[in-house]
């Protein structure tokens, strides 16, 4: 699954809380803090995007928010570049810049 939650971190949350909130509402896979493994940042003119790696050794069950994602699908890494076209320019960035540390984390 490559699923990119787009939400904010409420005033006084912690971002890595907030990426565990953001994914549990967006796609109902409910992970601890320490679950997820922090990848990097990107910078923009007026916000910052921290991405987190949550892998599972199972294929979870999604439910996914109506309201913000249209669709899903598990692929293996090595065909998320078949799905480049159809990909919001942002996230096929994250998942270039991520690649090998995604790929190091679920490979080890």
């Amino acid at each position: 699954l490559w699923e990119c939650t787009m939400g904010s971190v409420l005033a006084g949350e912690e971002s890595r809380l907030a990426a565990v909130r953001e994914l549990a509402e967006e796609t109902g896979l409910h992970a601890k803090e320490s679950d997820l493994i922090y990848l990097g940042d990107i910078y923009y003119t007026n916000w910052i995007v921290e991405s987190y790696l949550y892998c599972s050794e199972k294929e979870p069950i999604l439910s996914l928010q109506k309201e913000e994602v249209i669709d899903a699908k598990f692929v293996p890494i090595a065909r998320v570049e078949t799905f480049r076209e159809n990909m919001v320019s942002g996230v096929w960035m994250q998942f270039c810049k991520y690649r090998e540390a995604m790929e190091n984390q679920m490979f080890s």
